[in-house]
């Protein structure tokens, strides 16, 4: 299955580079910005068990932005090697 979304496609790339997310707690994270690796943006999962990010693309367009594709690709990988484990 490709990935077409170019905001998914820059998720995989974040969540790729392997510390550019940080796990604060089960449904707080914080992504780090691509154009300035001095900012970080606070990724939560809401108690409707929605993402919410941040971002000015996500509070303006109010869809999933890569941070939140990241995230959610991130705690992917953390659920499939626990499982394994």
């Amino acid at each position: 299955m490709a990935i077409e979304n170019p905001r998914e496609i820059r998720g995989v790339e974040i969540a790729a580079k392997g510390n550019e997310i940080n796990r604060l707690n089960a449904s707080t994270y914080k992504v780090r910005s691509q154009s300035n690796v001095e900012k970080w943006y606070l990724v939560v999962k809401n108690d409707l068990n929605e993402w919410m990010c941040e971002c000015p693309d996500f509070v303006y367009r109010q869809i999933p932005c890569k941070h939140i594709y990241s995230t959610k690709y991130s705690v992917t990988l953390r659920r499939r090697v626990t499982e394994q484990n």
